[in-house]
């Protein structure tokens, strides 16, 4: 007996709406980075900052895309990537949060974490068929991650 999947859209990252201060600040930090970078004679570094903070202005200005993700028979696809359970370790729902958020380890090196904002499918309804597949261990966000929300990140 084969079952439907569990589908839901959810937003690439949590939309924060920068203000200009916050434009500013970047932008301060930056050139006063750079100045001191070329102060000690590192001109490549203060050109790495200068680029680096007007992609991350650029980037914060986006809006997040909304990515469709489905938890199907064999792996869980988010937006164009797959991931097939034999590379996911574990999975969490912390319900703690507006919204219920998702939280799986994957087997990966780089970026073993994936955290999903769960938007109209009930928990309970993700964690009995999620359970099926891979074990359910308590995780948490890690420091950073709750550091960059802080920030507006």
């Amino acid at each position: 007996m084969t079952r439907t999947s569990i589908s839901w859209r959810a937003p690439e990252y949590k939309d924060e709406k920068k203000s200009a201060d916050w434009y500013w600040a970047v932008g301060i930090v930056a050139v006063a980075g750079a100045a001191a970078a070329v102060f000690l004679g590192n001109v490549l570094f203060a050109i790495l900052l200068v680029v680096g903070a007007l992609s991350l202005m650029l980037f914060a200005a986006r809006p997040p895309e909304l990515l469709d993700v489905s938890i199907e028979e064999n792996a869980i696809v988010i937006g164009s990537f797959r991931y097939p359970f034999a590379t996911l370790e574990s999975f969490w729902i912390n319900e703690h949060f507006n919204p219920p958020k998702l939280l799986i380890t994957s087997k990966r090196t780089f970026a073993p974490h994936i955290i999903l904002a769960i938007h109209d499918v009930p928990a309970d309804e993700i964690r009995s068929r999620l359970v099926e597949k891979l074990p359910e261990h308590e995780q948490h966000e890690s420091l950073i991650q709750m550091l960059m929300e802080y920030l507006g990140f």
